[in-house]
């Protein structure tokens, strides 16, 4: 179905019209035949939409969508939107699922088992994707029971009209169409895009359709008014500065006019905390020189190995290293009677029997 606006000797009716389905003009006999549409892709459309039943008889169903994979039906799959069947129709509108235990993980803790299920919040699905819903160009929305998609950019569509007992003769004016007040604002590279606006001004009393052709912008229509037309389009853009030259034409007169603007860039999410960390520990280097960040290391290495170790350890472990080390630069005499007596004794007993063999065997020579 094709929503279509007909103008009839100034008169504009809004109809939708089934595709391939002639639509006779109420009071005339004139009918209308859509043979063909194209609108441009976007990604919407291979979405998988959510209904939630209303809490009440009167209420409206809320509707919402993801882009999340479906899982298959009866096989809930973690990560996945899963086809669900409730036991009543109170805990399908509270959205009170049950999981396949596979979602879950557990772990036995003694005589008892914790488990930790992945599960996904619909009501959150909802609340972010819940319709009516407007991205680049496109406008998604409930209406007469059933999922529409308005699209505000150009699209192509192919007519047939026919007139039954009439002469026609046709009479072709050529309108002079031009753009004031033209601006642009919004966000690049962004899901609600950037819009044009302008004022369409033309030479004819009634209304009358421009063809807008830009560079980059692409090929748009607009309305055009002997008083003037605001107007928006809505596009798509890469990069945050626009400066080009379009053109704009009723008929065979073509107009050029500047498109020249600056987009904002849509933040992702809040960094500032980070940033301010990052530059303080920036500043900090920098300031900081090669010995200073080189003694800060064994510093924080040695903390760490004296937490692991213990304090008392550690101070015994000095001790013994303290008591060694004098050992081998003052000597042994000091503390022979002490640390090591029987390695001492040995050692004068060792040169008592040493100075016995010298002298005897000088007397034997």
């Amino acid at each position: 179905m094709i929503a279509v606006d007909i103008n009839l000797n100034g008169k504009i009716m809004k109809r939708k019209i089934e595709h391939g389905v002639p639509f006779q003009v109420p009071e005339t006999n004139i009918s209308v035949i859509i043979t063909g549409f194209s609108t441009p892709p976007t990604p919407v459309h291979t979405a998988t939409f959510i209904k939630q039943l209303p809490t009440t008889e009167k209420g409206t169903p809320e509707i919402g969508f993801t882009y999340t994979s479906v899982a298959q039906a009866g096989a809930p799959t973690r990560g996945l939107i899963g086809e669900f069947q409730w036991a009543e129709l109170k805990d399908a509108e509270n959205f009170r699922c049950i999981f396949d235990e596979r979602l879950c993980d557990c772990l036995v803790q003694g005589t008892t088992l914790s488990c930790h299920c992945h599960r996904l919040q619909l009501k959150e699905v909802m609340e972010k994707t819940k319709l009516p819903v407007k991205e680049t160009g496109v406008k998604v929305l409930w209406e007469d029971e059933k999922i529409a998609t308005k699209i505000t950019t150009s699209a192509l569509v192919a007519i047939q009209v026919k007139f039954q007992n009439q002469t026609v003769q046709r009479r072709v004016k050529e309108d002079d169409c031009r753009m004031e007040d033209v601006r642009i604002e919004g966000c690049f590279a962004c899901g609600k895009g950037a819009k044009l606006r302008g004022n369409c001004i033309g030479s004819f009393k009634h209304r009358i359709e421009a063809t807008v052709k830009c560079p980059t912008l692409g090929v748009h229509f607009m309305e055009c008014g002997k008083d003037g037309k605001k107007t928006e389009l809505e596009f798509n853009a890469d990069g945050g500065k626009i400066e080009e030259t379009c053109e704009i034409n009723c008929g065979k007169k073509v107009n050029k006019f500047v498109v020249q603007g600056t987009l904002k860039e849509e933040a992702t999410f809040d960094a500032s905390h980070l940033r301010d960390k990052f530059a303080a520990y920036s500043e900090y280097v920098s300031n900081g020189s090669l010995l200073e960040l080189v003694g800060a290391s064994i510093k924080e290495t040695w903390s760490s190995l004296v937490s692991g170790i213990g304090t008392w350890t550690t101070i015994g472990m000095l001790v013994i290293i303290v008591v060694i080390g004098l050992q081998c630069f003052i000597g042994q005499a000091a503390f022979s009677f002490w640390l090591l007596p029987r390695q001492c004794r040995r050692k004068r007993r060792y040169q008592k029997i040493r100075r016995r063999w010298q002298s005897k065997h000088q007397e034997q020579r």
